[in-house]
C-alpha cells in the first residue's frame, strides 16, 4: 500500500511540479488509484505546493498521506509523459513496479537547455518587432536586449518566480 501511495505522489508531483493544472493532477492520481489493486478508494487534493492523498485498502484501512511540491518550471513533455503512464496504468498495459520505474525516469528527465531557451526567447521578441511593424535595426536590437534581459533572469531565478517583477523587468 505505501508502494502504491509512493507512486501516486510521484505520479502528481511530477504533473504539478511541471505546471499541470489543479485538476488534471488530481484526475491523473486518481484514476492511476483506481488501478491499482490494492486500493478500493482514493481522496486527492492538489494545490500548487502540496499533494494530499488518502486512500482506502481492501480491508478498509485508511492510508493518508501529504507531500510538499517544489515547482520546477513549464515542460510538458513532463506532463504528457505522466499523463500517458496514468492511462497505461489504467488500461493494465504495465504493472505497478514497472510504472514506478518509469516515473523516475520521467522525473528525471532533462529540460530544455538554457542557451536554447533564451536563445528562442531572443528570437521571439525580434519576431514581434518585426510584427509591430518594426525594421530590421529593431529586430537586432531586439535580440541582443532579449538575449541581455532572459540571460539576467536565468541567472537571477528568484525573479522568475515573482511574476510582477518579472514582467516589470521584461516590460522595460
Amino acid at each position: 500500500m505505501i508502494l502504491s501511495i509512493e507512486f501516486l505522489h510521484t505520479i502528481g508531483r511530477i504533473m504539478v511540479a511541471n505546471g499541470a493544472e489543479i485538476y488534471r493532477a488530481e484526475e491523473c492520481i486518481k484514476y492511476a488509484a483506481l488501478a491499482l489493486d490494492n486500493i478500493c478508494d482514493v481522496h486527492t487534493t492538489v494545490t500548487p505546493n502540496s499533494i494530499t492523498i488518502s486512500a482506502t485498502d481492501v480491508n478498509r484501512q485508511v492510508h493518508t498521506s501529504v507531500r510538499r511540491v517544489t515547482r520546477q518550471g513549464v515542460n510538458l513533455t513532463k506532463i504528457a509523459y505522466a499523463n500517458d503512464l496514468s492511462r497505461r496504468l489504467v488500461n493494465r498495459k504495465v504493472s505497478l513496479e514497472e510504472a514506478i520505474e518509469e516515473a523516475i525516469v520521467i522525473e528525471r528527465m532533462p529540460g530544455i537547455p538554457k542557451f536554447y531557451k533564451i536563445g528562442l526567447l531572443s528570437f521571439n521578441a525580434a519576431m514581434l518587432s518585426l510584427l509591430s511593424e518594426g525594421t530590421m535595426t529593431h529586430f537586432f536590437i531586439a535580440i541582443f536586449v532579449g538575449l541581455f534581459l532572459f540571460g539576467i533572469l536565468e541567472k537571477l531565478s528568484f525573479i522568475g518566480q515573482l511574476s510582477f517583477v518579472r514582467e516589470i523587468f521584461l516590460g522595460f
